[in-house]
């Protein structure tokens, strides 16, 4: 069995590029998680899954500190659980304030699959479990202390095949 292990440095990353799951978010968010950066993710990766135990990144003007992974390639699991210390929600999601983006634009489809298109028998998706947290949000005049969202896939609906997306916070 192969294991490589070391430490990646992103100067920058975009998850809505890549990851179809991001792209069915409010577009302020789409454009907040398109621009992932000054990273540092201390990895392990081999044949069975990659552990990623120290995960720093800035997004949306936030400094993210926390772990993921993904426990099993059999089944993929995008394992996130990040925290901050403050999060200014105007900048992260700006519909949150009134603010309408524009809507972001790809010059390809994401790598994995879109949710709400069929998810066809046999095929290999990506499941999420993505937990964010700050001890403080600022929600333009409002503070929020000690926040969590959790981000996980919907269930497969099985006579439509179609992803009903949750989120709880």
């Amino acid at each position: 069995m192969f294991l490589v292990e070391g430490r990646l440095q992103l100067q920058r990353a975009s998850l809505t590029e890549w990851l179809g799951f991001a792209r069915n978010l409010a577009p302020g968010l789409q454009v907040a998680l398109d621009d992932v950066t000054r990273g540092s993710l201390d990895f392990s990766l081999d044949g069975k899954g990659l552990r990623v135990p120290h995960i720093d990144v800035v997004a949306a003007g936030s400094r993210f500190l926390g772990s993921g992974g993904v426990a099993s390639w059999a089944k993929p699991e995008l394992v996130l659980d990040l925290k901050a210390d403050t999060v200014d929600l105007g900048r992260a999601i700006p519909e949150s304030v009134g603010v309408q983006p524009a809507e972001p634009r790809y010059g390809h489809g994401p790598l994995t699959p879109l949710p709400g298109k069929p998810v066809m028998p046999g095929e290999v998706g990506l499941d999420y479990n993505i937990r964010l947290g700050a001890t403080r949000v600022n929600y333009g005049p409002i503070v929020i202390n000690e926040a969590l969202v959790v981000i996980k896939q919907g269930l497969i609906d099985p006579a439509t095949r179609l992803e009903d997306t949750p989120a709880d916070c």
